[in-house]
């Protein structure tokens, strides 16, 4: 039975405060009867140790006030009260020790929801941990209701939260529960901030263009895109998405992002193809939120042709012009045998645009141009595994934006075999040619070595050191070449990454290289051998140079955690 007896009135009225079984405490209080949890919403204080004044219980610590009739609170950032019912018979008090908060999965939906709304990363937590560990189910309910926020704010593109999102998704079947919850959380908290204080979006209305002139669109969106027009390239998208197939609306869009150079240093096209994954992972009603956040990113965006360094000494614009012009008017010519070693050895060698040339040797030669992206991929994921910790820190994010610019090219092409994505090609390659000063001089590559004891928590412990970059990477290639499975090594480092303030580049790191070691594990060579250490050796090296941090952000997501379990708090603190 749920209803259990707490104690009689006569006692209640003596101690006005009564501790009971399964840590409720129930309250008398201007001559009402009121059963609550006892641990405060926010951070666990007990609250029998309160002030009750005027029907407001005042948690001690932080100073929350409660309405104690609806438990509702007076601070958004606190959490409303659980409440229990109660019931007198016979100057006995009973408790229903079910919580009173109706279909549990929509309680914990309303808590992620405000917390999104009030940018509150407390809610957002409990809202994550709850649907969570009710069903894993759960997990597209929680990324509707990140994509629908993100997306439908005032002059919000599809920005850097939504997209961490989708690469949080992406990696959940990578990690632990407790793991999991994390990168959600972490990734709504970015949502959040991102739609702080911004008004609702009116999204636009479709066009009504004669079906006999809708291929018109493709050009209209670019052309509104490069007079950075978002309204008319919105319109434009929102009739599109009527009769295109998403592959169709994919190379509309992506020939627009890839008509200008490297835009916002590769986040554009990094955000723009983290989109289309949305579109795949969601149901229909979110789509049109989705294509309509995308030309705002597009308009707003820096361009690279527009960067000293892209047109001198190099002038790398014209020489991807010219390259572009050979491909298109001298076709294919399969004759001549490709090695995908000799390629990698160009891009990393260039320093004056010849590995440009090798590029569009390699794409007339007919390869595929899906392969020809995963070398680039792995060729940016070489300039992270030799980049000098002598470099400016912030250099760091250089050589991942090439990276991860370099996945999103080579995920895009998986999704679509889009013409358009040569040219978002070619600008990798300038970009790696742009970064072959940071591996002036190059840190070594770290070889395998004996382990004295392989137990995880070794390694995880690495990361407790400040920036433990070299000796993490050889603890986890050396893990790699005992261990045929590396799937715990990589739930360990998103671990590691997870319990830190990660922040958006490092999570972007881990979601590419894990899907680029996926990718190589369906070849059986040696050169795919290589090619899943030296990803393995970018991630760990990438995540090591940012650890630890003051893993602040991590907090609410691990209170969320512990208050949902039921466990005590305040004597931790």
């Amino acid at each position: 039975m749920s209803w259990q007896k707490a104690c009689s009135m006569e006692e209640l009225k003596k101690e006005k405060v009564k501790l009971i079984k399964g840590g409720i405490v129930v309250l008398l209080h201007e001559g009402h009867v009121y059963a609550i949890d006892n641990r405060c919403p926010h951070m666990g204080f007990p609250l029998h140790m309160g002030s009750l004044k005027n029907g407001i219980l005042t948690c001690q610590w932080h100073h929350a006030r409660f309405d104690l009739s609806s438990g509702g609170t007076l601070d958004p950032w606190a959490d409303d009260l659980i409440k229990y019912e109660t019931d007198i018979q016979d100057e006995q008090i009973y408790v229903n020790m079910a919580r009173a908060t109706g279909d549990r999965a929509t309680y914990h939906m309303n808590q992620l929801q405000k917390g999104l709304e009030q940018n509150l990363s407390l809610l957002i937590g409990k809202g994550v941990v709850g649907l969570l560990t009710i069903d894993t189910k759960h997990v597209r309910d929680i990324l509707h209701a990140g994509i629908r926020f993100g997306t439908t704010s005032k002059n919000a593109g599809f920005d850097r939260g939504v997209t961490t999102l989708v690469a949080m998704v992406n990696v959940l079947p990578k990690l632990q529960l407790r793991v999991q919850v994390q990168a959600l959380y972490q990734a709504l908290v970015m949502v959040a901030s991102d739609g702080a204080n911004r008004a609702p979006k009116r999204k636009l209305t479709p066009l009504t263009t004669r079906a006999d002139r809708e291929e018109r669109w493709v050009d209209w969106y670019t052309d509104c895109t490069n007079v950075r027009d978002a309204q008319g390239a919105e319109r434009i998208l929102l009739s599109a998405m009527h009769t295109y197939s998403k592959e169709a609306l994919s190379q509309l869009v992506m020939r627009a992002v890839t008509e200008h150079y490297y835009m916002n240093d590769g986040h554009v096209l990094d955000f723009t193809n983290k989109a289309f994954e949305a579109i795949e992972l969601c149901d229909d009603a979110y789509h049109s939120d989705i294509l309509a956040s995308l030309p705002m990113i597009v308009t707003t965006a820096e361009r690279s042709e527009e960067k000293s360094r892209w047109r001198a000494p190099v002038d790398y614009y014209t020489l991807v012009e010219e390259a572009l012009k050979d491909i298109e008017t001298a076709g294919v010519d399969p004759s001549t045998a490709h090695d995908d070693g000799a390629l990698l050895t160009a891009l990393l060698e260039s320093q004056d645009g010849s590995s440009i040339q090798a590029v569009k040797q390699v794409i007339m030669q007919g390869v595929p141009l899906e392969n020809i992206a995963r070398v680039i991929t792995l060729a940016a994921a070489t300039r992270i595994v030799h980049f000098s910790t002598q470099n400016d820190f912030d250099d760091w994010n250089t050589v991942l934006h090439t990276f991860s610019h370099a996945h999103a090219v080579h995920a895009s092409l998986q999704r679509s075999h889009d013409p358009s994505l040569i040219r978002a090609m070619m600008h990798t390659v300038v970009s790696l040619s742009l970064d072959s000063f940071l591996n002036i001089p190059a840190a070594k590559r770290p070889v395998a070595a004996e382990l004295d004891d392989d137990e995880l928590h070794h390694f995880l412990a690495l990361f407790d050191t400040q920036q433990p970059v070299e000796v993490a990477a050889q603890w986890a290639l050396s893990y790699s070449d005992k261990h045929a499975d590396t799937g715990p090594l990589f739930a360990t480092i998103g671990e590691a990454m997870l319990r830190e303030d990660a922040g958006f580049h490092t999570l972007q790191m881990y979601e590419a290289a894990t899907a680029e070691y996926d990718n190589w594990n369906s070849f059986d060579n040696d050169f795919a051998k290589r090619a899943k250490d030296t990803l393995l050796v970018a991630l760990v090296r990438y995540v090591a140079a940012h650890s630890p941090t003051p893993r602040e952000l991590p907090r609410f997501a691990d209170i969320a955690w512990r208050l949902h379990r039921g466990e005590k708090i305040f004597e931790d603190a």
